[in-house]
């Protein structure tokens, strides 16, 4: 009666061993799994804020860009300058001043749309230019125009030296460079006029003001 008494005892005692092993090695699983788990939700943050980083860091460069290829004008939609130089006559080689006012409306990064009044006195002419030029600025200095316009006032005839009311379309085409100052610039440009079947070469500096 001891001996099954003692065997008993003995079973029941191995059960509940194996028993608590089984269930020790689930929770030990049960924990694997949520570290595991817990693991992947941490790479997958991390992943996650390295692609947001990323997003925001490209959207700096972009907006730099897009400053940069403003800042040329001075992050303003308008110019107003005005022109000093001369002019010279090809037909006769007659040179003498030019002054004149400048408008630029832009349109965008690379275009703009302007009026340009100038004044040009030789020798042989005294006349008055009037364009709407159409430019285009390939970098933030660079710019190149081509222009219609009139020319009107008054020429002397080379040979009888009589003077005569002139009014003639012209056709612009130029090109400057332009140096930034914040709101100021200083622009040397270039341009060739041809008007009443001459040309007229125009060189000088323009100085401008943006708003």
């Amino acid at each position: 009666m001891r001996i099954l008494t003692i065997g008993v005892l003995a079973c029941g005692l191995w059960s509940a061993n194996a028993v608590a092993q089984e269930h020790g090695e689930a929770q030990a699983e049960d924990q694997a799994d949520e570290h595991d788990s817990e693991s992947h939700e941490s790479d997958a943050h991390d992943a996650g804020d390295g692609s947001g980083h990323t997003g925001e860091v490209e959207h700096e460069a972009e907006a730099h860009e897009e400053a940069g290829h403003t800042s040329g004008h001075g992050h303003h939609s308008n110019h107003l300058g005005i022109f000093f130089g001369a002019s010279t006559q090809l037909q006769y080689d007659d040179t003498g001043f030019t002054i004149g006012l400048e408008y630029e409306r832009f349109l965008g990064r690379h275009f703009g749309l302007g009026l340009t009044v100038d004044v040009n006195a030789t020798n042989l002419q005294r006349h008055f230019t009037a364009s709407l030029p159409f430019l285009y600025h390939a970098t933030s200095g660079l710019k190149l125009w081509v222009a219609p316009g009139l020319e009107f006032g008054e020429e002397e005839d080379h040979d009888s030296h009589e003077k005569k009311n002139i009014t003639y379309f012209l056709i612009q085409m130029g090109m400057g460079y332009s140096f930034f100052f914040d709101w100021f610039s200083l622009t040397p440009q270039f341009y060739v006029d041809w008007a009443g079947g001459h040309w007229t070469l125009v060189y000088g500096v323009a100085a401008g003001i943006g708003f």
